[in-house]
């Protein structure tokens, strides 16, 4: 810079000074500015996908039975504790389906969805004035989805909605017609939903029964 005049020192000096407030802003940029955005990014993908999760699961009981003393806290986040004792205490005894062979027909809302208390009703109104022995005699079938054991494979609630769980159910069929009745055995996983309280019904639904292996 010696050759230089102190004119063209100067410039040099500002042509310096502007290229290193250039590269500073670039690095702050690439160090600071853009990983914050990214960041912001990630969050923003993290809370959208977050939104559409399902909703945590509060009991999960994996391959093996449990019965309902294991399972009658988990029914009390969705139920009254009395509720919960009363459902566990009875419940499963009484969801019953009939079949026909002529009519293919199933009583009530078995296979899709029923309340309890109104469906236990209608059997024993159907008991009470001899329709199913009657059935019986002409030749059906009689599914009892039994008491215990069976298998809690989920159960949440979601904040702001009813709650929902599935578990799995030992099956009896029983078929009638000509000689003596035959039953048969199989496991059957159920979707069952909280419902509105009121309105006469029980505040737990089935909403889905799969058929699973024998």
């Amino acid at each position: 810079m010696n050759n230089l005049g102190a004119g063209e020192v100067a410039s040099v000096e500002r042509h310096v000074q502007k290229q290193l407030r250039h590269f500073t802003s670039f690095n702050f940029g690439v160090k600071v500015a853009l990983p914050l955005v990214f960041s912001t990014c990630l969050l923003a993908i993290f809370v959208s996908v977050a939104a559409v999760l399902p909703p945590k699961i509060l009991a999960h009981s994996g391959d093996g039975y449990v019965t309902y003393s294991r399972v009658i806290p988990e029914l009390q986040q969705l139920v009254s504790p009395e509720e919960a004792e009363q459902w566990a205490a009875d419940s499963l005894v009484n969801i019953l389906s009939f079949h026909f062979r002529d009519v293919e027909k199933t009583f009530g809302e078995a296979k899709s969805r029923f309340s309890k208390s109104g469906y236990r009703s209608y059997v024993e109104n159907l008991e009470r004035n001899g329709t199913i022995e009657s059935l019986k005699n002409r030749g059906g079938i009689v599914t009892t989805i039994t008491k215990r054991p069976f298998e809690l494979l989920h159960a949440y609630r979601q904040p702001g909605s009813y709650g929902f769980f599935k578990f799995r159910a030992q099956v009896l069929t029983t078929v009638y017609g000509a000689g003596e009745p035959s039953t048969s055995s199989k496991y059957m996983v159920i979707d069952m939903r909280e419902l509105p309280r009121g309105a006469g019904h029980h505040p737990l639904e089935i909403i889905n029964l799969y058929g699973t292996e024998t």
